[in-house]
């Protein structure tokens, strides 16, 4: 009996036990949940307060710009009130003049009077006179003594020449008065031009009073508005600080690199390796670039076939000029050149269009969230991480494809600020003798920002050259102009206008279109790429001649402080011992003629026309011109250094038609 009450208050005591279990598990979840639900406050909070924080540098900035604008106006006020100090004096004084002018006034009148006076008495005078002689002819007639005439002729003379000396002072007199009427007159005209300028003076103080109290009112409000918002963040710092006290262990974890960085990771999805499944066999780059340009006009798509030759040259010039930028008015094809071009010649084509928001290389790459701890990649990234020969994840069947990346209107943001230290890296690339020396190649390498998760291998990328890099440009009003240091390191091939023909021809597109004749279905091996690319020889038939160009060139910029450097003069040597067949016939003189028009001809935009030095640097550059058969560089170049109203050379690049 006694084992049966044991083992009934055994039962009791397991029975007990499970339920505190239970209720404590309950409790723990709650307490769980009640973290999580503050956690998530908390973390809704800091994002309020990284809002505000942008929102106080933000107004803050606004403030400063405000105050700045006020002391603008104070200054200008001062300054307006100086200037009506000088003019009231200068008031004053026109006043005490014009009192002195109207008592010279009635003083002239009182001249005039005595003037006319005068007048009356020389008239009655001459009359006097002409009565005399009247009576002295006619006592010359009655009389026959000739002495007493001429004793009455002598006397009438001498009281002659006694009113002409009067008349004398009298004439000198007439003449000061006219003087100070024109000087009354100047001085009424000087002083109603000043009064008219008082008035307008007076009205720009009012304006200028209205405008500062309006700053002084916008000035409380913002001071209002940015000590609102600073309560309000010292509010969400303090929970933000109470969230990182109750941080625990488990928040020193490490972050899970295959999840914080899947999105980088991720295949690029316009590299499918379904898409191009054999290598072109074709390895003849003269009768490939043929073929294309053939099925341009098959498609009903014209481009002059210099542009594509250009085009076509300057991705082959990758290493010298890692960019390829085209340039000209909206809708002259430049973005659907390279996408034909891709097309055809087997390429992936990777278009980024570019956004007016642009500011950092993070916009190019992505960056690492440290709030959601996750890596938010681009596109680019992906695929310059897939490219990449030396990284382990990358695809061994990706290092014989070709990729053709598009910055689309890449001007729209400044490209000083989102790409000019990957263009350097991409420039580098040339100073490391031994790529596969990784201690070597880490000086053009790409650096992602992966916060602090230093153990990964793949936050260092290298970008081969079976990448090219192209980008589209529209000169507008709308757009950023590109940095001299971007211009230096591109071949700049412009988009001039369509002629009529253009129009007629594109009218047509979609009648001939047949994209599966057009679309290569095979793609173009990295190894048959390099082996188009050609290096510039002193044996080229070619070499002796364009040196002597380039120097000649050089020096007729020498003479305006514009030269150029080793860079340049290589760049042009490169692009002419790859343009299509440069050494048959004049086909090098083409490439040269290309190269003045992309490189060499924009550094003279805006200089002065018609002095010595410019005159002379023209005429030189125009000697070389005539001596390649470029007529449209020719007439192009004469337009641009013909005198206009501004009197500067005036460079648009060249509008070639279709032959």
């Amino acid at each position: 009996m006694d084992t049966v009450n044991n083992m009934m208050n055994s039962f009791d005591n397991i029975h007990i036990s499970n339920s505190l279990v239970l209720v404590m598990s309950g409790a723990v979840i709650l307490i769980l949940l009640g973290l999580y639900v503050r956690a998530d406050y908390l973390k809704r909070r800091f994002r309020i307060a990284l809002k505000v924080e942008k929102k106080v540098y933000s107004l803050g900035a606004e403030y400063v710009k405000l105050l700045s604008e006020c002391n603008s106006v104070f200054t200008q006020i001062e300054d307006h009130k100086k200037e009506l100090l000088n003019l009231d004096a200068e008031k004053e004084e026109l006043d005490r003049n014009r009192a002195e002018l109207e008592l010279l006034d009635i003083e002239l009148n009182k001249k005039y009077e005595e003037n006319s006076l005068i007048r009356n008495e020389a008239r009655e005078l001459e009359d006097e006179i002409a009565a005399k002689k009247n009576e002295l002819e006619e006592i010359m007639r009655d009389s026959g003594d000739p002495e007493r005439i001429k004793k009455e002729v002598e006397w009438l003379n001498q009281e002659l020449n006694t009113l002409t000396q009067e008349l004398v002072p009298l004439k000198v007199e007439h003449e000061k008065i006219l003087a100070k009427i024109k000087e009354v007159a100047d001085a009424e005209v000087k002083l109603s031009a000043i009064a008219t300028k008082c008035g307008s003076i007076e009205s720009n103080v009012q304006e200028l009073i209205r405008e500062r109290d309006k700053l002084k009112e916008e000035h409380s409000a913002l001071k209002d508005e940015i000590n609102k918002l600073e309560l309000e963040k010292d509010k969400v710092s303090s929970e933000i600080s109470l969230l990182a006290d109750s941080k625990n262990e488990d928040d020193t974890a490490e972050v899970d690199e295959e999840d914080a960085f899947r999105d980088l990771l991720a295949a690029p999805g316009c590299c499918n390796r379904s898409q191009f499944l054999f290598p072109n066999t074709d390895t003849d780059e003269d009768a490939c670039l043929h073929a294309f340009k053939a099925g341009m006009k098959e498609k009903g798509v014209f481009f002059h076939e210099r542009v594509i030759n250009a085009f076509h040259t300057s991705l082959k010039c990758q290493d010298i000029n890692p960019l390829t930028v085209l340039a000209g008015v909206s809708g002259t094809g430049k973005t659907l050149l390279p996408i034909e071009y891709t097309k055809y010649m087997g390429m992936y084509s990777l278009v980024m269009p570019v956004q007016p928001r642009w500011d950092s290389s993070q916009d190019l790459f992505g960056f690492y969230d440290y709030i959601q701890k996750k890596y938010k990649a681009t596109d680019l990234a992906r695929c310059l991480l897939s490219f990449d020969p030396y990284n382990q994840r990358n695809k061994k069947w990706i290092n014989d494809r070709m990729l053709l990346v598009l910055l689309d209107e890449m001007n729209l943001a400044r490209t000083e600020y989102y790409f000019s230290e990957f263009l350097s890296k991409l420039e580098l690339r040339r100073t490391v003798n031994n790529i596969g020396n990784k201690d070597e190649r880490v000086i053009g390498e790409v650096e992602l920002d992966v916060g602090a998760n230093a153990s990964i291998n793949f936050n260092r990328i290298w970008v081969n050259n079976n990448i090219l890099f192209v980008g589209t440009m529209n000169e507008d009003e709308s757009t950023q102009t590109l940095s001299d240091k971007v211009l230096d390191r591109s071949n700049v091939l412009r988009f001039g206008r369509p002629s009529n023909r253009h129009f007629e021809e594109v009218a047509g597109i979609g009648a001939n279109n047949n994209e599966q004749n057009y679309v290569n279905d095979k793609y173009l091996n990295h190894n048959t790429w390099k082996g188009w690319i050609k290096t510039p020889s002193i044996n080229d038939s070619w070499d002796h001649e364009v040196n002597k160009w380039i120097q000649e060139i050089n020096n007729a910029l020498a003479k305006i402080g514009r030269p150029f450097g080793f860079r340049v003069g290589n760049a042009i040597r490169q692009y002419v011992a790859n343009y299509p067949e440069a050494g048959r016939d004049y086909n090098y003189k083409l490439a040269f003629a290309d190269q003045l028009e992309q490189k060499i001809i924009p550094k003279l935009r805006g200089i002065e026309l018609g002095e010595g030095a410019v005159s002379s640097c023209l005429s030189d550059i125009e000697n070389v011109i005539s001596q390649l058969g470029d007529r449209n560089l020719s007439y192009s170049f004469d337009d641009a250094k013909r005198d206009n109203e501004l009197g500067l050379f005036n460079w648009h690049g060249v509008t070639r038609d279709e032959d």
